[in-house]
C-alpha cells in the first residue's frame, strides 16, 4: 500500500464527508466521527454566563446533562464541549476548528517572551505584554485522538 493512500485513508471518516449532520448528543469521539449521536433528544439553552444542555432520559424526564459528552449537533451546526461549556465547530479541510476560551493558570516571563501555562500545556509568544484572565484562541481537533490543541 502506498504511503499517500494510507494518509488519505485516515480521513475517510463519515463526519468529514457527511452531506447531512445527524442531530443529537455525541458521548464520544467515535460517535462524532461516525456522525451517529447516541442521544437524539436534547435541548440547548445558551446564556451569556453558562450554556446548559438538557437531554431526555429513558424515563421521559428532561435533565441537565452532567455526564461527559464530546459535543452535540442541532442538525446544521456542531458544538464541542470545552472547559465545561459548548462552542461551535467549523469544518476546515480534514478537521474542525473552534474558538474557545483558555483559562490561564499563571504566566512565566523569560526576557521578552511570556509563556502562558494552561490546563492543556503551554504556549509562548514573543513581546506579549497584555494578560487577560480569559483568552479566546483557535483550537484544532485532532481527528485521531479527539483532543483540541
Amino acid at each position: 500500500m502506498r504511503a499517500d493512500s494510507v494518509y488519505r485513508s485516515r480521513f475517510n471518516v463519515p463526519i468529514l464527508n457527511a452531506q447531512t449532520l445527524m442531530p443529537g448528543v455525541y458521548l464520544s469521539m467515535k460517535e462524532f466521527q461516525n456522525n451517529k449521536p447516541s442521544i437524539q433528544e436534547d435541548e440547548w439553552k445558551p446564556d451569556r454566563a453558562v450554556n446548559i444542555l438538557y437531554t431526555k432520559e429513558r424515563d421521559g424526564n428532561w435533565v441537565v446533562t452532567r455526564r461527559e459528552v464530546f459535543g452535540f449537533c442541532d442538525g446544521r451546526n456542531i458544538w464541542f464541549r470545552i472547559e465545561n461549556s459548548f462552542f461551535p465547530g467549523f469544518q476546515e479541510g480534514n478537521t474542525f476548528l473552534v474558538i474557545a476560551p483558555i483559562y490561564l493558570k499563571r504566566k512565566k516571563s523569560y526576557g521578552k517572551n511570556y509563556t502562558y501555562i494552561t490546563k492543556k500545556g503551554g504556549y509562548t509568544y514573543g513581546d506579549v505584554i497584555t494578560v487577560d484572565e480569559k483568552d479566546r484562541s483557535v483550537y484544532q481537533l485532532d481527528m485521531d485522538t479527539g483532543e483540541f490543541y
